[in-house]
């Protein structure tokens, strides 16, 4: 996640501080922020809300997920790419694109349920073991 870091910083801070910026003692909070706005921006104001009800993730779970998913389909390529057909192209088109794209992301909330711990599957056979004995 340190293109968030990154693109939170004006050009040219990034090329001349990289090595600055990754161990700034606000790293993991404005990394946090920025995902977090996306996440509002992009996916939604109810995405939490909806896709925390659906898969019973918490919210950092939840971010976790989201930025996965925009990470492995590319979407920021995408956002910027439709952002960019201003006056190209009609707002309804536009609109719908962004919709479908969150509608992508949405349905990578499997993402976030595999990123989530889970108990070790044995826990239970250990414990009847120890009963046993």
């Amino acid at each position: 996640m340190s293109h968030d870091l990154e693109r939170y910083f004006p050009p040219p801070l990034p090329g001349r501080y990289r090595e600055q910026m990754q161990s700034h003692r606000l790293r993991r909070e404005i990394i946090a922020t920025v995902v977090a706005n996306q996440l509002v921006d992009l996916a939604g104001t109810t995405f939490s809300f909806r896709v925390g009800e659906e898969t019973g993730a918490p919210p950092s779970i939840l971010a976790r997920g989201f930025a996965v998913a925009r990470e492995v389909y590319g979407m920021r390529e995408l956002w910027e790419w439709v952002e960019a057909l201003d006056s190209q192209v009609q707002a309804e088109t536009q609109l719908a694109m962004l919709v479908d794209a969150r509608r992508l992301v949405e349905r990578a909330r499997a993402l976030a349920r595999a990123s989530q711990p889970q108990p070790p599957r044995h826990r239970g056979a250990g414990q009847a073991l120890r009963a046993r004995r």
